[in-house]
Formats: C-alpha cells, sequence, structure tokens
C-alpha cells in the first residue's frame, strides 16, 4: 500500500488523533440521538412519521453498525 509511506502534516495528524480519541463518546452521542428521534418519531407529536423509513435514521444506524464492527 503506497498510502502506508505518505507523512501526514502535524495538524492532520492531531486532528485525527482527536476524532479517535473521542470517538466511542460520539458513537455514544449518535446512538442517544437516534434512539430519542425514534422516539420522537414514533410518538403522538409526529404520527406521520415512520422512523424505519426516515433516512437519517437510517443512516444513523448505519454509521453505528460501522463503529461497532457489524457491518
Amino acid at each position: 500500500n503506497h498510502w502506508s509511506n505518505i507523512e501526514l502534516p502535524e495538524a492532520e495528524k492531531l486532528a485525527n488523533a482527536r476524532l479517535i480519541a473521542c470517538a466511542p463518546e460520539l458513537l455514544s452521542a449518535l446512538e442517544a440521538m437516534t434512539k430519542a428521534y425514534v422516539e420522537l418519531v414514533e410518538s403522538d407529536y409526529a404520527p406521520c412519521w415512520n422512523a424505519e423509513n426516515d433516512k437519517e435514521v437510517i443512516s444513523a444506524r448505519a454509521i453505528i453498525a460501522k463503529a461497532k464492527g457489524e457491518l
């Protein structure tokens, strides 16, 4: 893999490190937000929404599954 020989700029290394360090918290927040969103969608406040067909819910669930190694 020729990409492994490429040296990244220090700022990009730092940004990647910060993102990696907070990844568990980002996953947790996305899971909580998705759960709350689905509960809202399925509540009496939004009777016309179907969370299973909602593109944001589908996308969030796919990202969560990918992060957990389920895809």
